[in-house]
């Protein structure tokens, strides 16, 4: 059934999953069912009897100021008795002294609302209640998070060395992740088993010079004479339109001359790359070369040297390193101070809702909940929130609110079976199924795609053995804009190569950089369309520099997120 939070009669008492998709309005829809508990004159809830929980700081600080910003709008128009302004389900509150008093005391009280992340909501509820959850209050801190945040930036600022990475390794770190990101991601992983063992900086430095003796006996000078004639025979590609090649052999073969790497040489090649050993290749032969040979030297060069400066480059093996230090440190620095891990966190608190006594202080604390970002809930969390929400008498209003297809999302520990089940168990469901952000055909598409139709079982969810999880959407405006170019309001670019190590690799993304670049500048010229009215999703920010250069040479402007530094 459909939902509409500003009709008067929308039942906002009882318990549901709200479904909601991106655009239809959920936040809204958060901010003024708060409003309609606080101004509902039977039940007589107060801020502080409200509970909402989500899952990032982000979220919190978000849903903070949007509940406020819509208390004083709405204070205002019940003020001013503006009927032009007014909500559907404002409009029996007009002038009316007690409603106004209501919302006039939770402006006045803004700091008592229960607006938390699961774990702050943990640690709050286990320091109030640590008598009753049978834990002393010396093992619970409420400030716990952001020292244990302040203490991960601090480690990356000051100890990086410690952590077996080098400064030219954390800033390709830093180049991917916001800083806010990459702390959230660390506490993440460090609760998770890790089977990888990767090299570490200085490892990775001591086999280089272990193995750059294997050409100690070669004609290297000759060897870099031709790698440099060998570049004239070569296609130009985008990716590599920055690159000085003549440079970096020049730079690369005075190392292996010199017979061994120091730390500052594998820094240079971590911060500007090697990558005239990926460009001379065969693929990228232009067809008038008739003389263009790779050498066995240049073979063992790439092997032997090459992959280890790339392995010094490798993303996901300097975060592994990253978090292995973090766990040992972390957990000094946890028992030092008697800090909870998260995980602890979260076991604690389910320990204690199996005690009555606590238990029943938590039930009687709240009037009514609403978890946001449902979707991201794991096993644990939902057993917490089961054994406090779901059989509990006192509370007068539930809403499980989140969007099932964001479940695929597992590096959140999003597990979509939680959520089926939690769904089932509540037994009453409503749909925010108005999207307010796309257009109809967009909406369209969509739908397609996520429908059965499609193609046969490719949303399965093999524990169930079914797919049909997604309700469909409409959209707010039947308007669409006509492109006139005979495709879909969702199209597909398609190119076929030999998947490698690097994906794509050069030719695909040439053409792939050509196709979007194409793409903008005949709409542009078709519709007067700025350049601002495009935007471009892309697998790193290394593709995004390599495309924004590529579109900075046909006169396309762009914008690209800068990361943050670590303070």
């Amino acid at each position: 059934m459909s939902f509409n939070v500003l009709n008067s009669d929308s039942e906002i008492f009882g318990k549901y999953v709200l479904e909601a998709s991106a655009g239809s309005g959920k936040t809204f829809t958060i901010e003024h069912l708060f409003l309609k508990l606080l101004l509902d004159g039977k039940k007589n809830i107060h801020i502080e009897d409200i509970l909402i929980v989500t899952f990032t700081n982000k979220a919190t600080n978000e849903l903070k100021h949007r509940i406020r910003f819509n208390l004083e709008k709405c204070l205002n128009i019940l003020k001013d008795n503006n009927h032009e302004h007014a909500f559907t389900y404002l409009k029996d509150h007009l002038g009316n002294k007690a409603s106004i008093s209501k919302l006039l005391d939770a402006l006045n009280l803004f700091e008592r609302a229960q607006i938390f992340t699961i774990h702050a909501f943990c640690l709050k509820i286990l320091n109030e209640f640590s008598l009753e959850a049978e834990i002393l209050p010396s093992e619970i801190n409420d400030d716990q998070n952001e020292k244990i945040n302040l203490k991960i930036k601090n480690i990356l600022k000051y100890n990086f060395n410690e952590i077996g990475i080098s400064s030219a390794q954390l800033n390709i770190l830093l180049k991917k992740y916001d800083i806010e990101f990459l702390v959230s991601k660390i506490k993440n992983s460090l609760s998770k088993k890790k089977n990888e063992k990767n090299k570490n900086f200085k490892e990775i430095l001591t086999e280089l010079n272990k193995k750059i003796k294997l050409f100690s006996n070669f004609d290297l000078e000759k060897e870099e004479i031709l790698l440099k004639e060998n570049l004239k025979d070569l296609k130009k590609l985008s990716k590599y339109s920055e690159n000085d090649f003549t440079n970096e052999i020049k730079n690369f073969f005075k190392i292996i001359k010199k017979g061994f790497f120091t730390e500052e040489d594998l820094h240079l090649f971590i911060f500007n790359g090697v990558d005239f050993f990926e460009y001379i290749d065969l693929k990228n032969l232009k067809k008038s070369s008739k003389n263009f040979v790779i050498s066995n030297v240049f073979k063992s060069l790439k092997e032997n040297i090459y992959s280890l400066i790339l392995e010094s480059k490798n993303i996901n093996s300097i975060f592994i390193n990253i978090t292995d230090f973090m766990v040992k440190r972390l957990n000094d620095f946890f028992d030092k101070n008697s800090y909870l891990t998260f995980d602890g966190i979260l076991e604690k608190m389910l320990n204690a809702t199996q005690k009555k006594n606590f238990r029943d202080k938590v039930l009687n604390k709240y009037k009514a909940a609403i978890v946001d970002e449902f979707q991201d809930t794991d096993e644990i969390q939902w057993k917490i929130f089961e054994s406090i929400f779901y059989n509990n008498k006192n509370l007068d209003s539930l809403f499980l609110i989140g969007d099932p297809k964001q479940s695929i999302y597992r590096f959140r520990n999003a597990d979509i079976y939680v959520y089926l089940n939690a769904k089932k168990m509540i037994g009453k469901t409503l749909f925010l199924d108005t999207n307010f952000r796309s257009s109809k055909s967009l909406i369209d598409s969509l739908n397609k795609i996520f429908s059965k139709d499609f193609g046969k079982n490719w949303i399965m969810l093999p524990k169930l053995n079914e797919e049909n999880f997604y309700i469909p959407s409409k959209a707010a405006s039947i308007n669409d804009f006509d492109f006139n170019d005979g495709k879909s309001s969702i199209h597909f670019f398609l190119a076929e190569a030999e998947k490698k190590r690097t994906w794509p690799n050069d030719e695909i993304e040439d053409l792939l950089f050509n196709g979007i670049s194409d793409e903008i500048i005949e709409l542009k010229n078709r519709h007067g369309f700025t350049f601002n009215s495009f935007a471009i999703l892309v697998k790193d920010r290394y593709q995004s520099l390599r495309l924004s250069n590529f579109l900075q040479r046909k006169n396309i402007k762009t914008v690209k997120a800068k990361s943050k530094s670590i303070t």
